[in-house]
């Protein structure tokens, strides 16, 4: 081994010139000596891999990765990497094993090494972008996306990537005119419409999203399916969702994503059973799963499990700066325990990272419209509902804004609406019921009341009998986790 690494310190170029020689040599000899053609490419071949065997291990390891032998290629690239320090095919193909291995921060470790020795190399650049992204770093994902698309403008790999960044930090509508610009380049059309549609989603353009997406024509059937299961999910079509994602194999590519999507449908249709374990399965797949993490905070937030909830929030923060979903519930927590002013800046700090956030807009009229600002509230919450019609908050909030202007019968109407979108939602019972009570049916609000209690307990009930199959404190297991990734929306790697 000592020999071979002596030899292959022969810098690279050096040993393509020599090859080149060789081969002419025996293309001479072919000619002097009358070789038969399988001789004469048995000796190509062979002074080839002699003279370049790194490049062909860190060939060999990069088609491993592709095909899913992770670790065999992430051990090959590194037996390349003994013969050959710095070899740059094998540098990139490690880095791109660790990414496909869900090693982030080892590729980002890895690629920043790449970056060192071959500054010019626009493939490493568009590979740590995507690794960064799973470790939420979306300023250095941007910055490296940008450098490469400076490098190599027409590879649209480093836009997809760039676009998945611009989503992290919820600068919508900068993304979409990327992916606007990126549709003259006519390569990723998928990944391109994919991100198109969650931004359009998030805009709360829900009919154009579907539309597009629709009109779009993608022509990979996962990304197909997966597009169609989320639009169900944003329409509030949990029992769909559920229906859709039945079929789907956990090594497919994006089962972590289905799984997320199921634990949350589950814990708006009341099954707080089904929802922690799918929740637990996306922790013990892997257990720095962002998904999983709000998935679990979500499904402990309708049990009333607020230390625990609380917990995870905390961990969410620490894995991503630009979540909001953990100001949100915060919030929702507060606005339960009539503390509007600390609601109000749990959802002032939301809003500075996701402006156009339906939901944490709908928690803000909620909170107006409890501390006497009914006439405001109820403006702010006319136009949310009526750009965001199958939002079961939006239509909360319309009711509160009407409660606070004492239209009791247009709050009853409206909290109707949230329940029909979200239907096992014991706190949507309650608003109802107090609405009723205002209005002097007391029967009718008692139905209702000991509806919602009959509902609350069913799902409280269901998350301690998930609970007791997870003997180890998981939470706490999960707090001393250090901040590593998480999953997304669609990126591209090279």
């Amino acid at each position: 081994m000592n020999v071979a690494q002596e030899f292959y310190k022969i810098p690279r170029n050096w040993r393509v010139v020599l090859f080149i020689f060789l081969c002419a040599g025996l293309g001479l000899a072919w000619g002097i000596y009358e070789l038969t053609m399988p001789v004469l490419m048995l000796s190509f071949v062979g002074i080839y891999v002699v003279l370049l065997l790194p490049d062909v291990m860190a060939s060999q390891a990069g088609r491993l990765v592709r095909i899913g032998r992770v670790d065999e290629g992430i051990r090959l690239c590194k037996r390349a990497l003994k013969l050959e320090p710095g070899s740059y095919l094998a540098s990139v193909n490690l880095g791109f094993g660790y990414y496909k291995k869900g090693l982030a921060a080892e590729a980002v470790e890895t690629f920043d090494e790449v970056v060192k020795n071959y500054p010019d190399k626009h493939i490493a650049y568009i590979n740590r972008a995507a690794s960064r992204f799973l470790l939420h770093d979306y300023e250095g994902s941007i910055a490296d996306a940008d450098k490469s698309i400076q490098l190599a403008p027409h590879d649209t790999r480093a836009y997809v990537n760039k676009s998945a960044a611009l989503i992290g930090q919820h600068r919508y509508e900068e993304c979409l005119a990327l992916l606007e610009n990126m549709r003259t380049l006519r390569q990723h059309p998928d990944y391109v419409a994919h991100n198109r549609m969650f931004c359009k989603a998030q805009l709360s353009r829900l009919d154009e999203a579907e539309q597009e997406w629709l009109q779009a024509k993608v022509t990979d059937p996962h990304l197909t399916h997966l597009g169609k299961v989320w639009l169900t999910f944003e329409k509030s079509d949990f029992s769909e969702v559920l229906a859709q994602s039945a079929e789907i194999r956990d090594d497919s590519a994006d089962a972590k994503v289905y799984r997320y999507l199921r634990s949350c449908a589950y814990t708006c249709l009341g099954e707080g059973d089904l929802a922690v374990r799918e929740a637990f399965q996306l922790l013990a797949d892997q257990p720095q799963s962002k998904l999983g993490l709000i998935a679990l905070a979500l499904a402990f937030a309708k049990a009333q499990m607020t230390s625990e909830t609380l917990k995870l929030c905390d961990r969410l923060d620490a894995f991503d700066d630009f979540s909001i979903i953990t100001h949100l519930t915060r919030a929702l927590f507060f606005i339960e325990n009539a503390d509007f002013e600390n609601a109000s800046g749990e959802l002032q700090k939301g809003l500075s990272k996701c402006p156009t956030s339906a939901a944490l807009s709908a928690a803000q009229v909620i909170v107006q419209a409890n501390q006497g600002e009914g006439q405001e509230a109820l403006l702010k919450a006319k136009r949310l509902v009526k750009a965001n019609t199958k939002n079961s908050l939006c239509w909360t909030a319309l009711a509160e804004a009407y409660l606070a202007c004492e239209q009791l019968e247009a709050a009853l109407e409206s909290i109707e609406k949230s329940k029909d979108l979200y239907s096992y939602s014991p706190h949507i019972f309650a608003r109802k019921a107090h609405i009723l009570a205002r209005l002097g049916r007391k029967e009718d609000a008692a139905r209702v009341e000991a509806e919602g209690r009959r509902l609350q307990e069913y799902f409280q009930t269901g998350v301690n009998r998930a609970l007791l199959d997870y003997p180890v404190n998981l939470i706490e297991a999960i707090s001393q986790l250090p901040k590593k990734r998480a999953a997304g929306v669609k990126h591209v790697e090279a």
